[in-house]
């Protein structure tokens, strides 16, 4: 993989605006649109664990340690896949779980160009 300074850039405030955008679009679904008095059941909130919770915690750990919260967040996606399948037998539909935690993989992606220059930006980032 062909890294630069420029490219790594790129993609790390490419996560960083696209995690706003995903922080912004699931505010107003938790805010904007919960039922009073409609509580998950104990199987949704393993769900909900996953996806937001676990997605949001991982983009926001993400913005400082890229590879540990980018991690996180797509562990958390690919948890809440397979908890979804689990309960109803098939994968989640549409693509937007995945636009939402798309970020995670841009922060892997910084998280592992940084990793891939002179030993001591790996050595910074484990600080």
């Amino acid at each position: 993989m062909v890294s630069s300074p420029r490219l790594e850039s790129t993609i790390r405030w490419t996560a960083r605006i696209w995690t706003a955008a995903s922080l912004l679009f699931l505010s107003a679904f938790i805010f904007g649109g919960a039922e009073r008095g409609n509580w998950p059941t104990a199987t949704q909130w393993i769900g909900l664990a996953f996806f937001p919770t676990g997605i949001v915690a991982g983009l926001l750990i993400a913005l400082w340690k890229e590879l540990w919260g980018g991690g996180v967040a797509a562990l958390s996606l690919i948890g809440f896949y397979v908890w979804h399948f689990v309960v109803s037998g098939n994968l989640a539909d549409g693509p937007w779980f995945v636009v939402i935690a798309a970020p995670a993989f841009l922060f892997l992606t910084a998280g592992l160009c940084r990793c891939r220059h002179p030993v001591e930006a790996c050595h910074q980032m484990q600080k």
